[in-house]
């Protein structure tokens, strides 16, 4: 049953990709409590013409490690109340 149940909502949760705008995701995993459909903000120098060549990013200097873990850290440890500041809208 609980397989069976996992594979509808796996199954529920591929019919939206197709429904998402641009700069819109489904994140998922040990991040987050539950599934969310979130929407990112336009970065003000965002390339404007076609997708950035990935293999060129990648070569870039990697994030700092200790602020990586940090900002992971920050994110599953906040709590979301009704009504608060950091309210679920």
């Amino acid at each position: 049953m609980f397989h069976q149940r996992c594979r509808m909502e796996l199954r529920e949760m591929t019919e939206v990709l197709s429904s998402l705008r641009t700069g819109e995701a489904i994140v998922s995993g040990e991040a987050v409590r539950i599934p969310s459909r979130i929407k990112f903000y336009q970065a003000d120098n965002a390339v404007k013409s076609s997708d950035p060549i990935a293999s060129k990013l990648w070569a870039n200097a990697s994030p700092d490690v200790e602020e990586y873990e940090t900002s992971v850290r920050n994110w599953r440890n906040q709590s979301f109340t009704q009504g608060g500041d950091n309210a679920n809208p």
